[in-house]
């Protein structure tokens, strides 16, 4: 009894803080209190709750999405600080960010608003615990109530203003053109006003939102009955259906961490960032290891020699990072030519380019093994069952195969990326207009077309990455 009165505690107490997350406007995509850590809250919360009563998968699953969407507003915010490092007067790039993330989230935050309503009376219509369907006291009159109906809209109106009020500011940075072609702001100084009107409405706003929602739950905790009505709801065998529902939940996820890891192996190259790539190769060796170290969980062996090929991969791409951003930050492609010194620290680059090619392709093949380790322990039947045949066995090799060529394509990604490095050791000088007006010379990697070789090797290696996982996610829900 003492435990589960620990247990709705701790769930009103994380239910309250993930409210108080989430009430006050963001600024850009900035925001004060993270909102992800409330949409995270509110989806771990409520998974014993999806597998329970209708609508609250749906709901949980905005939650996931609202989550993601707020994590992705980090790097974001790291790259609008990178571009505007680089071109100060490029303020646009904030209204691009803010409106394409309002869409979004005002898409997602509707879908959960609305489940997450629907859940509750759900399970409030058909069974005692009549709270979830009660009116809410009023914010400001004594004795008035706001029906549940009310709250549903209002919530939706906070959801809507919320990413409104943090997309409008950025409309007043946004750049003009004269005639001469310079470009300025128009309405900058309006930006300070725009920007204390939305926080000041968006508080107000939002502050109406918490207390009416507080009051909804605190009436549902004091009448204590929201545990006992999803324990009507549930089924007998509910707490083994529980369990392994929420094991194939860690494995998919897993998997999906997986392929999260192709997208980083893709280079993102800009002539503004002195041919700087934004996108680092150890990220992706990061998240790799990150999604096989959780696969690994569902195996019955350790595979120690991935953590340290993982980590040395890791090491030697961070190496290779800075040593690249070294190069390009003091010399440029042009001075291979003619300078000695850029030479010689272009020798270190490919050095440490051939090692980190050949610590990735050592970690991608150890990976080999985990992976087939989890495929053959988690589809299908388990190799380690007595009733393990030919017909299971053939079955399995099929799923190794796609395996063993999600990691050949991977290698063949990571060799095109060290090739190119060669390559451009290598530069050519291409003269336009010669002897005319307005010529000019410029410099070129011997093979240019090679770029786009690097592109499309690294995207096919994603889209198999993405069929692979696919695949296995659908054997995973047949078994």
């Amino acid at each position: 009894m003492t435990t589960t009165k620990n247990n709705a505690k701790r769930f009103y107490t994380l239910l309250t803080l993930s409210l108080v997350m989430l009430f006050n406007p963001n600024v850009n995509v900035f925001d004060i209190l993270p909102d992800f850590i409330g949409w995270f809250i509110l989806a771990h919360l409520f998974t014993k709750a999806a597998d329970s009563a209708a609508y609250f998968e749906e709901a949980r699953s905005a939650f996931l999405k609202l989550g993601w969407l707020n994590v992705f507003k980090i790097p974001t915010l790291m790259l609008i600080f990178f571009i505007r490092s680089k071109n100060a007067g490029d303020t646009d790039i904030f209204a691009l960010a803010s409106i394409c993330f309002a869409i979004v989230e005002v898409i997602f935050s509707i879908s959960a608003v609305k489940n997450i309503f629907a859940a509750l009376f759900h399970l409030g219509e058909r069974t005692e615990a009549v709270s979830l369907i009660s009116p809410v006291p009023s914010t400001f009159l004594k004795g008035k109530f706001i029906s549940p109906d009310f709250l549903i809209t209002y919530t939706i109106f906070f959801a809507v203003c919320k990413s409104i009020l943090y997309t409008l500011p950025d409309m007043f940075l946004l750049t003009r053109t004269t005639d001469s072609g310079a470009t300025y702001i128009s309405m900058l100084k309006y930006y300070p006003v725009a920007i204390l009107v939305s926080q000041l409405l968006g508080y107000i706003i939002g502050t109406i939102w918490l207390i009416r929602m507080l009051k909804y739950v605190n009436q549902v905790k004091k009448e204590g009955k929201f545990f006992e009505a999803l324990s009507n709801l549930a089924t007998e065998d509910y707490e083994y259906k529980f369990e392994v529902k929420l094991k194939k939940r860690r494995m998919i996820f897993s998997l999906t961490m997986m392929a999260v890891a192709s997208f980083f192996s893709i280079e993102l190259v800009f002539s503004d960032f002195n041919g700087i790539n934004i996108l680092p190769h150890f990220l992706y060796g990061i998240v790799l290891l990150y999604a096989v170290k959780l696969l690994s969980q569902f195996t019955d062996k350790k595979f120690r020699s991935i953590m340290f090929s993982g980590i040395g991969y890791i090491v030697i791409s961070i190496v290779q990072y800075i040593s690249k951003i070294i190069f390009l930050t003091n010399y440029s492609y042009s001075e291979l030519e003619s300078n000695s010194d850029a030479r010689r620290f272009y020798v270190l680059i490919i050095i440490l380019g051939v090692i980190e090619f050949i610590s990735l392709a050592v970690f991608l093949v150890n990976i080999l093994k985990p992976l087939k380790t989890f495929i053959s322990q988690n589809t299908g039947l388990d190799s380690r069952d007595e009733k393990y045949n030919n017909f299971e066995r053939k079955y399995h090799k099929e799923l190794y195969k796609k395996a063993n060529t999600l990691c050949v394509l991977g290698v063949i990604s990571a060799f095109t990326k060290l090739m190119q490095i060669i390559i451009n050791r290598n530069v050519k000088f291409i003269t336009t207009n010669p002897g005319g007006m307005g010529e000019s010379i410029f410099t070129a990697s011997a093979v240019p077309w090679f770029n786009l070789v690097v592109t499309i090797t690294a995207v096919i290696y994603i889209a198999y990455s993405l069929y692979f996982i696919s695949t296995i996610k659908e054997e995973l829900n047949i078994k």
